[in-house]
């Protein structure tokens, strides 16, 4: 049976999915804008030693997310199918047997968090003035972090209607008020619990948003233990296995940085490390979010098995991922030596081996954060997560035997060998089995293509690296960037736009992402 899906369908999946991204970049961007600023101050405020074990503590937390089980982005795969999102009796089973299932999780996390939190504290060089402090610091963030799990569904079943744009709204806006409250709260004394604080008040604020809009968009939806279905939670059990195991590898490669320097160097080289990463960090981010966008629209691709779209969106998404992702590298490559001194001082710069390092990590982390959603959507996840698992452990064991001689370089050293371009091939392979189409054509319009393309832009950017004089400082770092991107949009979109003259904004903005 061929499934039918209308244009104005199509249009209105793209029109949601361009918007949660737009709000979710420009979310990122002001969260970037503003930690920039008040970064510096931070540092003034605390000492890098306490700065580099709240990273640490946060990154530990961050490590937690393996206990989601991806319950979460189950339900979103599920809701976007029409069939159950119509169904209120199923949706309430869905739901009311997801939240139990996060609950339970979340009760095995705050005891153990409670029982270790003495040995995990141990593995860390922590000045002894701060332990106490430190101490209190990691419950109340185990604590949050507990209370998070359940409030997860919230985004999910919102994500699953393709309302993502409130979603990414409200959680930007809680993420940058976050970040502004913490340089008062530093004032009032309160160290590194201003931190823990700073997270959690704008955070259930927020949550308490999005359920009240949940309950207004669908009011008739009940949770409640009447409502669980044990075969709801075998059907979310067996993609939540899968997924786990990818999770794991991922967490562990992407989220074990300050944890692995703060129990081998010590948390003084965390800071350094993270001031170090920043840039490539959330530029690479960026690309996560384009991934969240497209999730829900391609889930219902896959789950209506209309190939020609899921095509379409993975010749887009793979183009668009692959420009971005060398852009993002040739800026980090050639701008973190100049911004790391002026903007928290020269003795946090580590030198141009890193920032190669960290631009190649950018490269990879933008390219896969921005096709991953077509692998996740299908559900066909096994060999993804076997992937991240094997990468993850290559990852930890090359980073413990390269630090000892390299130092922090050797951390993202063992990165890089353990990624390689492994994730790189497999991820266009595999989606183009996915999708039904062929490699070498997916290949040459979406991944080649781009390269080709990008080539004016490094070269630009070199001329200027080497025409702009460092004393210009952040006037120079403006128009290193902005030359560079003037360039990349010329090349790509140019003739894009002008051809195009006339048409609505939706239609022009949806050629910029496309071969």
């Amino acid at each position: 049976m061929t499934n039918y899906i209308s244009q104005p369908a199509i249009k209105n999946r793209f029109s949601r999915a361009l918007k949660a991204y737009g709000v979710s970049v420009g979310n990122d961007g002001m969260n970037m804008l503003v930690i920039f600023i008040i970064t510096p101050v931070i540092l003034s405020l605390i000492s890098s030693n306490s700065y580099g074990f709240w990273m640490t503590i946060l990154q530990m937390v961050g490590l937690l997310g393996i206990m989601d089980m991806g319950v979460t982005i189950a339900i979103t795969r599920k809701i976007a199918d029409p069939e159950i999102a119509g169904d209120e009796n199923r949706l309430s089973r869905l739901i009311s047997s997801g939240v139990l299932i996060q609950l339970g999780l979340a009760s095995l996390i705050l005891i153990a968090g409670f029982v270790f939190a003495d040995n995990m504290l141990a593995l860390f060089d922590i000045d002894t003035k701060q332990e106490p402090t430190g101490k209190i610091a990691y419950i109340v963030m185990i604590v949050w972090f507990t209370l998070s799990l359940p409030l997860g569904v919230i985004d999910a079943m919102l994500n699953g209607r393709q309302e993502m744009t409130l979603v990414n709204l409200v959680t930007g806006i809680s993420r940058v008020a976050g970040t502004v409250l913490i340089v008062p709260l530093l004032y009032t004394g309160l160290d590194l619990m201003a931190f823990p604080v700073s997270l959690i008040v704008p955070g259930v604020t927020g949550a308490l948003v999005l359920f009240y809009y949940l309950k207004r968009l669908v009011p008739h939806f009940k949770l409640g233990i009447s409502n669980v279905s044990w075969d709801e939670i075998k059907r979310l059990s067996s993609f939540s296995a899968l997924w786990w195991m990818s999770k794991l590898g991922y967490l562990v490669l992407y989220s074990s940085d300050n944890i692995i320097l703060a129990s081998t160097v010590g948390v003084d080289l965390v800071t350094v490390y993270y001031l170090n990463n920043r840039l490539p960090f959330m530029l690479g981010m960026l690309s996560s979010k384009i991934a969240n966008a497209a999730m829900p629209g391609i889930s219902e691709l896959y789950a209506t098995k209309n190939y020609d779209g899921l095509q379409r969106a993975a010749s887009s998404l793979l183009f668009f991922s692959t420009r971005i992702a060398i852009f993002f590298m040739a800026i980090t490559m050639c701008l973190n030596s100049r911004l790391i001194p002026i903007w928290v001082g020269a003795e946090y710069y580590n030198g141009i081996g890193l920032t190669i390092l960290l631009s190649l990590i950018c490269l990879s982390n933008t390219m896969i954060g921005g096709i991953g959603s077509l692998v996740i959507s299908s559900g066909k996840i096994k060999a993804f997560g076997w992937i991240f698992f094997t990468e993850g452990i290559l990852k930890v064991a090359l980073s413990l035997l390269l630090i000892p001689y390299f130092g922090i370089v050797g951390l993202a050293l063992g990165h890089i060998i353990a990624v390689g371009v492994f994730s790189l091939l497999f991820f266009p392979v595999q989606i183009s089995k996915l999708v039904n189409m062929n490699f070498k054509e997916l290949f040459a319009t979406s991944m080649l293509k781009p390269i080709l393309y990008s080539i004016p832009c490094l070269i630009m950017l070199i001329l200027l690296l080497m025409i702009v004089p460092v004393s210009w400082g952040w006037p120079g770092i403006f128009l290193i960037g902005t030359g560079g991107l003037l360039v990349n949009i010329g090349i790509f979109d140019f003739m894009k736009l002008k051809n195009s003259t006339g048409q609505n904004w939706l239609y022009r903005l949806k050629l910029i992402i496309t071969p």
